[in-house]
């Protein structure tokens, strides 16, 4: 993902709000659009609640980047 990328991915799209759609009772996704016309870019969102409680129990200096 070339730097730029990054930025906005942490600026646009899991700052936009939306509502999640489950999939299984395990994943929600939610589809975000950024910019116009040809150069816009669509993201997919996945949130996993189960192993976000798992990593709230984690360290920080444990997890893997």
């Amino acid at each position: 993902m070339p730097g730029g990328a990054v930025s906005e991915v942490k600026d646009e799209v899991i700052t936009k709000r939306g509502r999640y759609h489950v999939i299984p009772d395990n994943l929600h996704a939610k589809e975000v659009i950024v910019g116009d016309g040809e150069r816009r870019r669509r993201y997919i969102l996945c949130y996993n609640p189960k192993e976000a409680v798992r990593q709230k129990k984690i360290p920080r200096e444990g997890r893997i980047p």
